[in-house]
Protein backbone atom coordinates (compact mmCIF):
# COMPACT_ATOMS: atom_id res chain seq x y z
CA UNK A 1 0.00 0.00 0.00
CA UNK A 2 1.11 3.77 -0.96
CA UNK A 3 1.86 6.11 1.40
CA UNK A 4 0.33 9.35 1.82
CA UNK A 5 3.76 11.09 0.55
CA UNK A 6 3.99 9.14 -2.16
CA UNK A 7 0.30 9.35 -3.08
CA UNK A 8 0.84 13.00 -3.33
CA UNK A 9 4.31 13.78 -5.16
CA UNK A 10 2.56 11.07 -7.83
CA UNK A 11 -0.30 13.87 -7.52
CA UNK A 12 1.68 16.61 -7.84
CA UNK A 13 3.60 15.14 -10.68
CA UNK A 14 0.91 14.11 -13.01
CA UNK A 15 -0.73 17.88 -12.59
CA UNK A 16 2.61 19.12 -13.31
CA UNK A 17 2.45 16.97 -16.65
CA UNK A 18 -1.12 18.13 -17.55
CA UNK A 19 -0.02 21.65 -17.12
CA UNK A 20 3.13 21.49 -19.16
CA UNK A 21 0.59 19.81 -21.95
CA UNK A 22 -1.70 22.48 -21.17
CA UNK A 23 0.86 25.12 -22.07
CA UNK A 24 1.74 23.87 -24.84
CA UNK A 25 -1.62 23.52 -25.91
CA UNK A 26 -2.28 27.14 -25.22
CA UNK A 27 1.16 28.64 -26.65
CA UNK A 28 -0.23 27.06 -30.00
CA UNK A 29 -3.36 28.05 -29.74
CA UNK A 30 -1.88 31.40 -29.33
CA UNK A 31 0.51 30.89 -32.58
CA UNK A 32 -1.63 29.66 -34.80
CA UNK A 33 -4.25 33.02 -33.86
CA UNK A 34 -1.03 35.28 -34.75
CA UNK A 35 -0.69 33.47 -38.19
CA UNK A 36 -3.93 33.83 -39.10
CA UNK A 37 -4.12 37.35 -38.10
CA UNK A 38 -1.07 37.80 -40.05
CA UNK A 39 -2.72 35.72 -43.05
CA UNK A 40 -5.50 38.49 -42.97
CA UNK A 41 -3.51 40.99 -43.32
CA UNK A 42 -1.50 39.54 -46.08
CA UNK A 43 -4.66 38.91 -47.91
CA UNK A 44 -5.57 42.65 -47.28
CA UNK A 45 -1.95 44.43 -48.21
CA UNK A 46 -0.48 42.26 -50.70
CA UNK A 47 -1.52 42.24 -54.55
CA UNK A 48 -1.19 38.04 -55.92
CA UNK A 49 -0.42 39.06 -59.16
CA UNK A 50 3.15 40.86 -57.16
CA UNK A 51 3.98 37.95 -55.63
CA UNK A 52 3.29 35.44 -58.28
CA UNK A 53 5.90 37.98 -60.56
CA UNK A 54 8.53 37.83 -57.98
CA UNK A 55 8.23 34.13 -57.68
CA UNK A 56 8.11 32.73 -60.90
CA UNK A 57 12.17 33.60 -61.76
CA UNK A 58 12.49 31.45 -58.61
CA UNK A 59 10.06 28.26 -59.40
CA UNK A 60 12.39 28.42 -62.71
CA UNK A 61 15.63 28.96 -61.69
CA UNK A 62 15.60 26.48 -59.06
CA UNK A 63 14.62 23.01 -60.00
CA UNK A 64 14.20 20.33 -57.20
CA UNK A 65 16.86 17.91 -55.92
CA UNK A 66 16.91 14.88 -53.49
CA UNK A 67 19.22 16.63 -50.89
CA UNK A 68 16.82 17.70 -47.64
CA UNK A 69 19.92 18.97 -46.05
CA UNK A 70 19.97 21.91 -47.77
CA UNK A 71 17.40 24.41 -48.65
CA UNK A 72 16.20 25.43 -52.41
CA UNK A 73 16.77 29.53 -52.87
CA UNK A 74 19.51 31.46 -50.55
CA UNK A 75 18.22 33.95 -48.10
CA UNK A 76 19.43 36.62 -49.53
CA UNK A 77 17.82 35.39 -52.95
CA UNK A 78 14.28 35.45 -51.66
CA UNK A 79 12.58 38.79 -53.14
CA UNK A 80 12.04 41.99 -50.96
CA UNK A 81 8.11 41.49 -51.97
CA UNK A 82 8.51 38.67 -50.19
CA UNK A 83 10.32 39.40 -47.63
CA UNK A 84 8.12 42.39 -47.09
CA UNK A 85 4.65 40.50 -46.59
CA UNK A 86 2.79 40.57 -43.62
CA UNK A 87 2.92 36.75 -43.14
CA UNK A 88 6.86 37.15 -43.02
CA UNK A 89 7.06 39.92 -40.53
CA UNK A 90 8.54 37.97 -37.76
CA UNK A 91 11.84 37.56 -39.30
CA UNK A 92 11.72 38.94 -43.10
CA UNK A 93 15.58 38.22 -43.51
CA UNK A 94 15.35 34.51 -42.60
CA UNK A 95 12.55 32.90 -44.68
CA UNK A 96 13.77 29.37 -45.75
CA UNK A 97 12.29 27.50 -49.27
CA UNK A 98 11.78 24.47 -50.21
CA UNK A 99 9.67 22.48 -52.83
CA UNK A 100 6.50 21.45 -52.17
CA UNK A 101 5.78 17.25 -52.53
CA UNK A 102 8.76 15.83 -54.68
CA UNK A 103 8.33 17.83 -57.82
CA UNK A 104 9.67 21.65 -58.59
CA UNK A 105 5.92 23.07 -59.19
CA UNK A 106 5.40 24.51 -56.12
CA UNK A 107 7.78 26.37 -54.19
CA UNK A 108 7.26 27.22 -50.28
CA UNK A 109 8.62 30.28 -48.43
CA UNK A 110 8.93 29.77 -44.66
CA UNK A 111 9.45 31.25 -41.47
CA UNK A 112 8.61 29.76 -37.93
CA UNK A 113 9.83 28.44 -34.73
CA UNK A 114 10.10 25.29 -32.65
CA UNK A 115 6.73 24.92 -32.35
CA UNK A 116 5.50 25.62 -36.01
CA UNK A 117 6.43 26.61 -39.33
CA UNK A 118 4.25 29.40 -41.56
CA UNK A 119 4.32 31.41 -44.73
CA UNK A 120 2.71 30.66 -48.70
CA UNK A 121 3.60 28.08 -50.93
CA UNK A 122 3.55 29.63 -55.46
CA UNK A 123 2.60 27.12 -57.60
CA UNK A 124 4.30 27.21 -60.95
CA UNK A 125 0.82 26.85 -62.07
CA UNK A 126 -1.47 30.03 -61.67
CA UNK A 127 -4.69 27.18 -62.00
CA UNK A 128 -3.28 24.70 -59.54
CA UNK A 129 -4.94 23.28 -56.73
CA UNK A 130 -3.03 20.78 -56.37
CA UNK A 131 -2.88 21.01 -52.19
CA UNK A 132 -6.66 21.62 -51.10
CA UNK A 133 -7.20 19.24 -48.41
CA UNK A 134 -4.00 19.13 -47.38
CA UNK A 135 -3.36 19.30 -43.73
CA UNK A 136 -1.82 23.30 -42.85
CA UNK A 137 -2.48 24.40 -46.50
CA UNK A 138 -5.22 27.13 -47.48
CA UNK A 139 -5.94 28.39 -50.53
CA UNK A 140 -5.69 31.73 -51.41
CA UNK A 141 -6.17 32.46 -55.01
CA UNK A 142 -4.35 32.08 -58.37
CA UNK A 143 -2.25 28.81 -57.26
CA UNK A 144 -1.22 30.74 -54.32
CA UNK A 145 -1.37 28.64 -50.59
CA UNK A 146 -0.78 29.89 -47.19
CA UNK A 147 1.01 27.11 -45.33
CA UNK A 148 0.99 27.27 -41.65
CA UNK A 149 2.36 23.75 -40.30
CA UNK A 150 1.86 23.71 -36.06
Amino acid sequence: MLDRKTVLVFALRQSAVVFSFSAIAIALNSCSQRVDNLARLTMNQCDPAVIRHAAMPLLSGYKYTNNLAGFVVPFDKVPKTIKSMPIFSKDPDLIITWWVATNDDALAFVNGSGFGHWGIVVCQNENSREFDGWAGYTYWTNGIYFYNGQ
